[in-house]
């Protein structure tokens, strides 16, 4: 359901979920209905649900960097950047050696925003182009269509033939793969940044 972009129906399934004592599970689950609130802009819902999962995923944690992600976007979400920054910078150094180019790709990108959301557009600019290589090597089309727009915004200000060009990436890997959502915004985004030229 999450996936599909469901975020209710994600939230109502995992409210009537039991997580039976299974700690793992519990983790998960909280993990997971903090990403569905964080979707459904509900930031309050979000960090009481984040508390529960960090309470769970204490000392050597294996999903220690994932939750850092989580707790990145939430401040993201609460315009927090700094601590957006430190959530997504910790999670990085965790990922490091370890096999998992996806959470990578989202440190960078969430690395990204924070920055741009902090006025550093220039280092921001280098970590998404960080995660867009990730992201194409891993044919990733919702995320390589979202590094674009990421670049696009962030290029916005200074650059807004280059914010254009970055825009239609996005729309065309979006329409490619059939991403409404990200279509709808690359599409507006291309609009706007035309008006304003």
């Amino acid at each position: 359901q999450l996936v599909l972009g469901r975020d209710e129906a994600a939230l109502q399934l995992l409210d009537a979920t039991d997580s039976g004592g299974d700690a793992g599970f519990a983790l998960d689950a909280w993990m997971l209905k903090a990403q569905a609130q964080l979707g459904l802009g509900r930031a309050d819902d979000a960090r009481k649900s984040l508390d529960e999962a960090v309470a769970l995923c204490a000392g050597a944690c294996p999903r220690a960097a994932s939750l850092h992600l989580l707790r990145a976007r939430h401040a993201l979400a609460d315009k927090r950047a700094a601590d957006s920054l430190a959530h997504a910078g910790a999670a990085l150094k965790l990922l490091q050696g370890k096999d998992n180019a996806a959470e990578t790709g989202n440190a960078w990108r969430l690395i990204a925003a924070a920055r741009h959301a902090g006025g550093n557009a220039t280092n921001a600019l280098v970590a998404a182009r960080a995660a867009l290589d990730i992201d194409r090597r891993l044919a990733l089309p919702e995320k390589i269509a979202r590094d674009w727009l990421l670049i696009g915004d962030i290029l916005r200000a200074k650059a807004p033939a280059e914010a254009a060009t970055a825009y239609r990436k996005a729309l065309a890997v979006a329409q490619a793969a059939g991403l409404d959502a990200i279509t709808m915004i690359a599409a507006q985004a291309s609009q706007d940044i035309g008006m304003q030229k």
